[in-house]
């Protein structure tokens, strides 16, 4: 009877083990499948409002083309796949202008901070753009007519702008997902994450955290046309999974609104 008795509670205890074990890789599942990261956003640097003014650190009146098509693909692509609003972009960034995005040209490599930077922190949010590439990425500086019917260096300009206006709403490089090595090989042997977040890149984000699944093909991520390939030079536009990240990243802004 003893025996009997004994018996059914290690029945029951490994009853017990083998249903906690497949809630436990059930949990893991849907974790790893709902928050791997897709639109990687740093979450203590979203916008607390969904209409971000833009200014121009100067009037640069050289580039009346090049604003408009930075303006344009950023309108087509961010504003009207999402609830955020940029304003008509005519204004030069003033003193009272912290709470915006504020966009400089040089001849340099295209840098964003991260983000929203509130009053009284290091700053406004800074978006350098580059229009010539004499000295940065010469390969973008040819006016030679591409199959979308634009020049290459328009192209640049317009796949850089998008690129760059998601770093300043918060959005990260998806190539630095900790989990790249098994997610893609390739592009892992490039850009180790670890490595790269070590050192201190101002890209890995404070506090990243996930929207959705990894995206190869998302305009945030270097490896969009192959670990060494140059990305500009594919078409302007999103994924479909940078859709989805973009209005779940407006989802959260509308929130403090």
């Amino acid at each position: 009877m003893i025996l009997r008795f004994r018996n059914r509670l290690y029945a029951v205890a490994f009853i017990e083990l083998a249903f906690a074990a497949i809630l436990l890789g059930l949990f893991e599942f849907f974790s790893d499948l709902m928050f791997k990261p897709q639109m990687r956003i740093d979450k203590t640097k979203v916008w607390p409002m969904l209409s971000i003014p833009v200014c121009w650190e100067e009037d640069y009146p050289d580039f009346a083309n090049e604003k408009k098509w930075a303006q344009n693909s950023v309108h087509q692509l961010l504003e009207l796949n999402s609830d955020y609003k940029f304003g008509d972009w005519s204004k030069r960034c003033g003193a009272g202008d912290e709470n915006a995005i504020r966009i400089a040209v040089a001849d340099e490599w295209p840098l964003t901070d991260i983000g929203y930077r509130p009053r009284g922190s290091a700053g406004p949010t800074h978006l350098r753009l580059n229009f010539k590439f004499a000295a940065w990425a010469p390969a973008c500086s040819s006016e030679k007519i591409g199959a979308d019917g634009m020049s290459i260096r328009e192209h640049c300009i317009r796949t850089i702008a998008v690129h760059e206006m998601l770093h300043a709403l918060g959005a990260l490089h998806e190539q630095l997902d900790p989990k790249l090595k098994e997610r893609d090989p390739d592009c892992y042997r490039v850009y180790d994450p670890i490595l790269i977040c070590e050192a201190g890149d101002d890209q890995c984000g404070q506090h990243p955290v996930a929207l959705t699944a990894y995206d190869h093909d998302s305009i945030m991520n270097y490896c969009r046309n192959g670990a060494s390939g140059n990305f500009y030079d594919l078409p302007v536009q999103l994924s479909d999974a940078d859709k989805v990240g973009l209005k779940a990243l407006s989802a959260k802004s509308g929130m403090f609104e």
